[in-house]
C-alpha cells in the first residue's frame, strides 16, 4: 500500500493550481459508454457488496469538489459522460442502502470554480476539507436528533445530502456545471 506524503510549503492559489494543469488543446470525442460502462458498474458493485456485507456499519461516502481544471480536463478527454454515469450510478445504487450517507459537493460552484482552495487540478485545501466534514456533522447529527432546532440545522445544510428525492436534482446539477465549464 502506498502512501502520499507532503512536507515542506503547500501554496494553493489559482496561480498554483494552474502550473499544475497542462490543458490540451484538442478536445477528444466523447467515449462510449462500451468502453467503460462495464468497469464502471463493476467498481460500483465492489462498494454495494461492501454494503450489503456489514450491514451494521454506517457508511459515509464523500463526492469531493473537484475543481474547474479537473473538470476541464475530463471534457477534453473525451471523459465526461463516463464520470457524469459513475457518479449517478454509484449514487443510485448506494442510496437504496439504509446504512449509507452520500454527501456531494461536486456542485458547490463557490468551491469548484475558485482555483485559490487549490495546489493542483484536484487537490483541496484544508479548510475545504474541514468544511465538508463540518457540514456532513452537522447533518449527521440532526438526522438523530428530534428537535425543532436540529431539523431547522438539517435543512439549513441539507443541500449536500443526497437522497432519494434530490438524487436527480443533483445529477442535473452536476451536468449543467460541468458543460458550464466546458464552454469556459
Amino acid at each position: 500500500m502506498g502512501c502520499l506524503i507532503i512536507s515542506g510549503s503547500i501554496t494553493f492559489s489559482e496561480e498554483e493550481a494552474r502550473k499544475h494543469y497542462e490543458q490540451s488543446e484538442e478536445i477528444a470525442l466523447m467515449q462510449e459508454p462500451s468502453e467503460w460502462q462495464a468497469r464502471v458498474d463493476e467498481n460500483i458493485g465492489l462498494l454495494t457488496d461492501m454494503v450489503k456485507k456489514h450491514p451494521e456499519t454506517e457508511f459515509y461516502f464523500f463526492l469531493p469538489p473537484y475543481s474547474e481544471l479537473w473538470w476541464d480536463s475530463v471534457y477534453r478527454s473525451g471523459q465526461t459522460e463516463e464520470y457524469l454515469y459513475a457518479r449517478q450510478a454509484a449514487m443510485e445504487a448506494l442510496i437504496a442502502y439504509d446504512n449509507v450517507q452520500i454527501y456531494d459537493f461536486q456542485t458547490d460552484e463557490d468551491i469548484i470554480l475558485n482555483l485559490d482552495y487549490y495546489m493542483d487540478p484536484i487537490h483541496f485545501s484544508a479548510d475545504v476539507n474541514q468544511f465538508m466534514v463540518v457540514k456532513a456533522k452537522t447533518i449527521t447529527a440532526a438526522k438523530k436528533t428530534i428537535n425543532e432546532n436540529a431539523l431547522k440545522a438539517k435543512e439549513a445544510d441539507g443541500a449536500y445530502l443526497v437522497t432519494k428525492e434530490n438524487l436527480s436534482d443533483r445529477c442535473s446539477a452536476m451536468r449543467e456545471l460541468a458543460e458550464k465549464i466546458a464552454d469556459r
